[in-house]
């Protein structure tokens, strides 16, 4: 058993000598001043990115402001070795193997292109997406395996529900491409998470301090009662019965204050096999 640690464009030429004043947007919220336009600034198109078909033009707001967002990379696409990632320009992860993850770090908000590339040569773009950061907000983006190659499943790292109790949160997220569902259950078969499919990501659940014994089972095909509604993990009753065996085993020693995710990668029944990653917040 391993033990893991957390380690529009104005047209009126009268209107074009006047800057545009604020106005009233959708559900009465104003609309930022915009700049005047000269007729005389052609609009000169950017070349398409090399090896990608250019991204659609898409109706978006312009990044305002100093904000920042925290951004953070976990390679979870099996067999696509180091990957680099950039978002609007800015490199977030460079030469990033699978199975593992970048420390937090700052972009500007708004709506960026991100754009993950091959490390190997020849060097090229194989996914390219445009995906909004917001201020303050932190987000993992994880790389996923998908029918065309290689996505981005992003998953926004909000606190968990503080409490007056010392507690710590877990939940857990299936980055396995070819896997059935899959329950997380404890040591003596208590049921944490079930049926938890590709690319959903649970809820958080509290637990007390101290060291958890976990298995990632495929889900049972029958009935189950509902476990989502009890948060704290301690508090659990529900027990799977009969025999079943365990895809994969692994430890937890969770502290107070702390947010725990369990990250799913790898593919259930060839290389890379399934593994556990488990990121703190």
């Amino acid at each position: 058993m391993d033990d893991y640690r957390v380690g529009e464009r104005v047209t009126n030429d009268d209107m074009l000598s006047q800057p545009a004043t604020p106005g009233i947007g959708p559900e009465g919220l104003p609309t930022p001043s915009l700049p005047n336009q000269s007729p005389q600034t052609p609009e000169i198109p950017r070349p398409p990115i090399q090896g990608m078909p250019p991204l659609p033009e898409q109706s978006q707001p312009p990044n305002v402001g100093n904000g920042r967002a925290r951004v953070r990379v976990l390679n979870g696409a099996a067999n696509y070795g180091e990957l680099t990632v950039t978002v609007g320009g800015e490199t977030v992860a460079s030469d990033l193997p699978f199975g593992t993850s970048t420390q937090y770090k700052n972009v500007k908000e708004g709506f960026q292109v991100v754009t993950v590339l091959a490390t190997s040569y020849p060097r090229r773009i194989i996914y390219q997406e445009v995906i909004p950061f917001v201020a303050t907000i932190s987000v993992t983006l994880a790389l996923v395996n998908t029918v065309n190659g290689v996505g981005i499943q992003t998953v926004i790292d909000l606190p968990c529900m503080s409490s007056t109790r010392r507690l710590a949160c877990l939940r857990m997220i299936n980055l396995s491409y070819n896997s059935g569902p899959l329950d997380l259950v404890l040591e003596d078969g208590r049921v944490v998470f079930s049926d938890v499919r590709f690319k959903e990501v649970t809820n958080y659940k509290r637990a007390n301090e101290g060291k958890y014994n976990f298995k990632v089972i495929n889900s049972p095909n029958r009935p189950m009662p509902i476990v989502s509604d009890i948060s704290l993990i301690n508090d659990l009753t529900y027990q799977i019965g009969g025999r079943w065996d365990a895809l994969l085993e692994f430890s937890i020693d969770m502290k107070a204050n702390t947010m725990y995710t369990i990250y799913i990668l790898g593919n259930d029944g060839y290389l890379p096999a399934l593994q556990p990653y488990i990121l703190e917040n």
